[in-house]
């Protein structure tokens, strides 16, 4: 038999909800463009609607929802 050894980075989605409000002079598409691009996580919404002027009225913490498992690394030993 062979032996390996696996690096398995394991990679879990999680989905909020936000009740969020804004001037009715920003385009909305920019601000969703803008969460789509971020990098920190729910911390950079609260950021970012802020920039624009928004406010966050309701905030739902979600479950998880997909996880995906991905091989990174193998190692014969």
């Amino acid at each position: 038999m062979k032996k390996f050894k696996i690096e398995v980075c394991e990679k879990i989605e999680l989905n909020h909800t936000y009740v969020v409000e804004l001037p009715d002079d920003i385009d909305d598409e920019n601000v969703w463009n803008k969460i789509d691009k971020s990098i920190f996580g729910k911390d950079d919404v609260y950021y970012i609607l802020d920039d624009f002027g928004g406010n966050i009225i309701e905030f739902i913490e979600g479950g998880s929802g997909d996880v995906q498992l991905e091989v990174t690394d193998v190692e014969e030993v």
